[in-house]
């Protein structure tokens, strides 16, 4: 069996953890957990922290990561505006 996971699958497992993982104020998710739930690259999460578009992570070390709450916070956010979107369109 491949260690190699598919994009489907690497989308299902933060899917999984950002959605419907435990969440505390200290649980953080890393910056490839991000990327791989947005499906887009490092470089495109970057732009959008410059543009303002997305939460500033955190430094832990030499990576970033992001507060879950932070993101899950930022994500309802995005939603509301989709479904505000939605209502005028109608």
């Amino acid at each position: 069996m491949s260690s190699i996971m598919s994009k489907s699958d690497r989308y299902e497992n933060a899917r999984k953890l950002i959605e419907d993982g435990p969440c505390t104020p200290l649980t953080t998710i890393t910056l490839q957990d991000l990327c791989d739930y947005l499906q887009v690259t490092a470089r495109t999460i970057n732009r959008r922290i410059a543009a303002g578009e997305l939460p500033p992570g955190i430094k832990r070390g030499r990576e970033k990561v992001w507060r879950l709450i932070d993101i899950r916070k930022w994500l309802e956010k995005q939603l509301k505006k989709a479904q505000r979107f939605l209502a005028i369109v109608k």
